[in-house]
């Protein structure tokens, strides 16, 4: 057991903390959790917790099969909604087979893995989000309802914008917990709320972006108020965008930093834009993610709108790539994991970046597209373990199947995403 470890038996023994939390996700992006005893953290270190992981959905393992959940020292956070008197701790884990070896099968081991292959490339990639959502009403039961809690409008302040004492406790939340938000704003639909970040290292962005959704729920509940992460949970109104910054550093140099772009900087952007097709079901996952509103054209420019990709040349902002291609409902270790790839595929075949505000091609406009375009990519599958993708697409498949044969639409997409996002 190494020192980190050590440090958090004693923090725990120090800090009167109760139960300790070792989360992980499913193949399609939901968080999973199991509470421990303080008691059990040190074997929880040593040789993992196991789990029934046969029951659960898109494993496909054998009945009966267990897996290990083994903490990353890394992740500790102290909830602070929690009472400090009995404090609860979480902490990301690693999955491991019975016999202790990886699991295949692990999707944020699929995003450590490309992290330290790009660091052999001599590449670290830096990722920034700004992440919106939806705050509904609730009834008397608690149950959530399909009104927003406020009329307000992009940039508006109480008493139009009722998400302010919301966000605040989000912002606090999140701060106690490491994670400092750059920005909280309301957003152009009623009720619709952003939240922006900046940015950290890859798996650091995809561990914050699940903490930050946890996050968000808590504090919506304890106020009496439902969040959903589904990117369009109302029909005539805005849907909810999630964009994403890279940057991309080697020898210590921000490749999107000069005013005129390094080949590399170039290279990294057309290896996405070209991969970005096959891409799109792991970046917009669901039926309720393809509406007028959140389309995109393949392609870049300089100012955020029409195109997927957005390279900023002002003042503040400008050193990065975004993405404007993608929705909360990500799975963001999987998403983050292919997006690097690709990048670093189009640094490796030397790709030149097409035109600016050309069309290079089209994005999928259906989830059935996506899927299509999914299984006929090549990047997914040498990337991606043949399980999780398999299981990850039979997911999205059988979505857009039921979404077919549903008359109703939009009241489908609330059935099936609007409490579960």
């Amino acid at each position: 057991m190494n020192d980190s470890c050590k440090d958090i038996l004693n923090f725990v023994k120090e800090n009167d903390v109760k139960f300790i939390r070792l989360a992980f996700c499913d193949h399609v992006g939901r968080q999973k959790n199991i509470s421990l005893q303080p008691g059990e953290l040190e074997r929880a270190f040593q040789s993992g917790i196991p789990f029934n992981a046969w029951e659960l959905p898109g494993f496909h393992l054998s009945a009966g099969t267990k897996l290990l959940l083994r903490p990353d020292a890394r992740t500790l956070s102290v909830l602070p909604w929690r009472p400090s008197s009995g404090r609860v701790i979480r902490m990301f884990c690693d999955l491991m087979n019975a016999d202790g070896t990886p699991y295949g099968g692990d999707t944020r081991a699929v995003l450590q893995r490309t992290v330290l292959d790009a660091a052999q490339l001599g590449y670290s990639i830096r990722i920034g989000s700004s992440c919106e959502f939806y705050l509904f009403n609730t009834d008397e039961n608690g149950c959530p309802m399909h009104v927003p809690q406020d009329r307000g409008t992009l940039f508006d302040l109480a008493p139009a914008d009722r998400g302010e004492n919301v966000r605040r406790d989000i912002c606090l939340a999140l701060s106690e917990m490491g994670i400092i938000p750059e920005s909280s704003h309301h957003a152009v639909g009623p009720g619709q709320n952003e939240v922006v970040f900046h940015s950290s290292d890859a798996l650091s962005a995809a561990d914050n972006f699940m903490t930050f959704k946890s996050v968000v729920k808590q504090a919506a509940s304890v106020s009496g108020l439902y969040a959903s992460f589904m990117p369009k949970p109302l029909e005539t109104e805005k849907s909810s965008a999630l964009g994403l910054m890279f940057e991309v550093y080697k020898d210590g140099k921000n490749l999107f930093e000069e005013k005129m772009l390094e080949p590399e900087a170039c290279s990294f952007v057309a290896g996405i834009l070209g991969c970005l097709p096959e891409l799109t079901v792991f970046l917009r996952p669901t039926t309720n993610s393809y509406s007028a509103d959140s389309r995109r054209e393949l392609g870049w420019s300089n100012l955020s709108g029409r195109f997927s990709v957005c390279i900023p040349v002002v003042a503040g902002i400008k050193g990065r790539m975004e993405l404007t291609a993608a929705d909360p409902a990500i799975h963001p270790h999987l998403a983050y994991a292919l997006l690097i790839r690709a990048g670093l595929e189009g640094i490796r075949k030397e790709l030149a970046m097409p035109r600016m505000e050309t069309a290079s091609g089209k994005l999928p406009a259906t989830l059935r597209q996506a899927v299509t375009a999914a299984n006929r990519g090549k990047l997914c599958k040498a990337f991606i373990p043949q399980d999780v993708l398999g299981s990850y697409l039979s997911n999205k498949q059988d979505a857009v199947n039921d979404y077919t044969k549903a008359k109703k639409k939009m009241e489908f997409d609330r059935e099936t995403y609007f409490e579960i996002l």
